[in-house]
């Protein structure tokens, strides 16, 4: 029987690079890839060879909403 894995998960935060930062610090993990998002934002992605957490910032300052790629803490995809 196959294992299941998580490839990536993608959550909106404050601060990208910091937040990659600490989970380096804490996993031993790197930065991946970092530079503009898809269609807005800017994203940091961090992990291993095999798996990476995307953190995700909006361009203008986040509030609470129900939509997730616009609040901090919300895991989008």
């Amino acid at each position: 029987m196959a294992t299941a894995r998580l490839e990536h998960i993608n959550m909106t935060v404050s601060d990208p690079k910091a937040t990659a930062q600490w989970l380096g610090r804490v996993f031993g993990w790197k930065i991946r890839w970092e530079g503009a998002g898809m269609q807005t934002g800017y994203s940091v992605h961090c992990g291993d060879d095999t798996s990476y957490v995307a953190l995700f910032t909006y361009p203008e300052t986040p509030k609470p909403k129900d939509e997730s790629y616009v609040t901090l803490g919300g895991f989008n995809h």
